[in-house]
């Protein structure tokens, strides 16, 4: 798996205060962190590696424009100094830098590495340079969806904000975006603003996401349904949500999202009125706006064509956040999600728009909802998807890279982490950046990511070993299938089919690697778990090849539940040794202000989406509502 070709970034010499060379698109507010709030997180960093106080410090000295270098200076036999000379934007990921080659280590908002005070002092006299690939980098906490974040941005646990907020700054990263619910409005408000305001500090860009008019997931709504489907009175109510959301919130640009919901559109002409409206309002108030450029399909216009594409018609201070979903990538040759082959389209629109207004890209790293980190798998291609991305968008000269994310539990912070490390362009074309500073075998994952990409992803063992809902079982005039499945009822009713399916596993288990190498215990549990899903969703399918009612067919369920009890164990490890967030309460039922009644952890602790498909087999109950555990009515409204 040789590393990806991309264009080098130059080292910027005439931007006033700006990282990069690029197409000139900024935020309309520059934002640098304040000395006195990253002095207190260095003190912290230091306390929690047990280093005397006063030991570690640093110094800034601001410039004009780079190269951002830091320098290690040492006195006495303890006391170490980071001289940082760099841009007011980037002295802080700078600092953050030297710390991160000091031997300082921030995987996940609650793990921290640390290095002894003799590693650090190996360092004296080094200088390291930091060169940021895009100028805006950063992540959206998908708090629609039940993760740690909806207690953390939305509600009163501000330890979880506070560390995710932290985690951030210390891996480089200069934006931070948060999903706004109806549901916790104005109850939210306190616990936002409070974000805002360390956020600012840390020196990040903070985004507010919302929707003109979706009504899918508890989305907060700038216009009412009713006003935006007649069109009675949405301007002014228009322009009183967004003067209410600036008195509120000192946002630095704010993510509106199109249509009543993913795969319905409000009218073209009237959605396009409301850009160009709320654009000229936040734009008087120095805010960006952004539109996210979704990747559903089959919403097309005869003179503007896809609705979600809609903001290429607009004013070209408009910017656009392309997203794309999954573990699949821009330039993958197959991408079988939302009714498209591939992101063709997405890829053309930054390419074609990038010169004209601002563009970021926008992956999403973990798709909840019974395709990753909810069955659970632990999937490698979301590395190398994002590190071919990071390359490619880099060679574009794109001005950002917000990556979308679920939740960082259940291995899902390796992801993450990769992703924002990807930024630093010493990482070029690594999809182990991570993996390698964690001290793991290169050897060892290259085979477990090689097989993943070989069988998971192109040979599309995905459709076969995620599972299936009601958006999957149930035909539809309205939406396409989130992803091509191989439907256990579907394989039931064609041998043909079946067949297929059976060759694809055993050609899987011939290659499949061993797990004893991998050094992290969390990441070999949830790698077993993984594995055992694909044993798993095997014996069903052995099982489907029996006749309905003989013993052969109830032996390879009880083969099936077997493995799954085995799982069950593992993860119950997992949750004992790596909830990080229990008053989030990520594994388990609970009310919250989402569409959802539990956490996104709480179906992969249950093994859920397993037993629902062994008693599908067992009993053949193919009925879409049988153990389903999603309402679609809270969903959609």
């Amino acid at each position: 798996m040789g590393r990806l070709a991309s264009v080098a970034l130059r080292t910027p010499i005439l931007l006033l205060a700006a990282p990069l060379v690029g197409f000139g698109f900024e935020l309309p507010v520059t934002r640098s962190a304040v000395e006195a709030v990253v002095r207190e997180d260095v003190s912290r960093i230091a306390a929690r590696a047990g280093l005397p106080q006063g030991s570690l410090e640093f110094e800034v000295e601001r410039r004009l424009a780079g190269p951002h270098q830091v320098t290690v200076e040492c006195a006495g036999e303890s006391a170490v100094s980071l001289a940082v000379r760099a841009t007011d934007e980037e002295w802080g990921p700078a600092l953050y830098l030297g710390l991160r080659k000091l031997g300082f280590l921030f995987p996940h908002p609650r793990i921290q590495v640390s290095p002894s005070a003799s590693r650090i002092r190996e360092h004296c006299g080094a200088v390291f340079t930091w060169t940021p690939r895009v100028r805006y980098r950063g992540f959206h906490l998908h708090t629609a969806h039940p993760n740690e974040w909806v207690s953390g941005f939305l509600g009163p646990n501000r330890a979880i904000r506070d560390d995710t907020l932290r985690w951030l700054a210390r891996n480089g990263q200069n934006v931070v975006e948060g999903r706004l619910l109806r549901t916790a409005y104005p109850e939210a408000v306190p616990a936002v603003q409070q974000s805002i305001e360390l956020a600012h500090g840390l020196g990040m860009h903070f985004g507010l996401a919302v929707s003109f008019a979706r009504i899918q997931q508890k989305s907060f709504h700038l216009i009412p349904p009713l006003r935006a489907i007649t069109g009675i009175g949405d301007a002014r109510r228009l322009q009183e949500r967004l003067r209410e959301l600036m008195g509120l919130f000192e946002f630095d640009f704010i993510n509106i999202n199109l249509g009543t919901t993913e795969f319905t559109t409000t009218d073209f002409d009237r959605t396009l009125q409301w850009i160009d409206q709320a654009n000229a309002l936040l734009s008087a108030n120095q805010r960006q706006l952004f539109n996210t450029a979704h990747v559903a399909t089959g919403m097309e216009d005869e003179r503007y064509g896809n609705f979600h594409f809609l903001p290429r018609h607009s004013d070209r201070r408009v910017g656009i956040f392309a997203h794309t979903v999954m573990f699949y990538g821009l330039r993958d040759r197959s991408a079988p999600v939302y009714g498209r082959e591939d992101f063709e389209d997405t890829r053309s629109l930054l390419e074609r728009e990038r010169r004209k207004r601002p563009v970021w890209y926008y992956p999403e790293t973990s798709y909840f909802i019974a395709m990753d980190i909810d069955i659970p798998l632990l999937l490698t291609d979301y590395l190398v998807a994002r590190a071919d991305n990071y390359d490619y968008i880099g060679s574009l000269g794109l001005p950002g890279h917000i990556t979308f994310t679920t939740g960082q539990e259940l291995g899902y912070w390796l992801m993450d982490w990769t992703v924002a490390l990807l930024a630093d362009s010493s990482f070029l074309g690594n999809p182990m950046a991570g993996i390698e500073l964690l001290g793991e075998d290169p050897a060892v994952w290259r085979r477990i990511i090689d097989f993943q990409t070989k069988h998971i992803k192109r040979g599309q063992l995905i459709r076969s070993i995620s599972s299936t809902t009601l958006l999957d079982e149930v035909p539809s005039f309205w939406h396409e299938k989130v992803h091509a499945r191989s439907l256990l009822r579907g394989v039931a009713d064609s041998r043909a089919a079946l067949s297929e399916d059976l060759r694809r596993f055993e050609r899987v288990f011939e290659e499949m690697p061993p797990l004893d190498g991998v050094r992290n215990h969390e990441l070999r549990l949830l790698l077993g778990v993984t594995w055992d899903r694909i044993r798993h969703a095997y014996y069903l399918r052995k099982a489907l090849e029996s006749c309905g009612s003989c013993e052969q067919r109830a032996g390879w369920v009880r083969r099936a539940a077997a493995v799954r009890k085995k799982s069950l164990d593992t993860m119950q490890a997992v949750v004992e040794g790596y909830n990080r967030y229990p008053a989030a309460q990520v594994f388990e039922k609970h009310l919250n202000p989402t569409s959802y009644g539990f956490g996104y952890g709480w179906t992969a602790r249950t093994l859920h989406f397993w037993e629902r498909e062994e008693r599908m087999v067992a009993e053949s109950r193919w009925f879409p509502l049988f153990m389903n555990v999603f309402d679609l009515w809270p969903t959609l409204f």
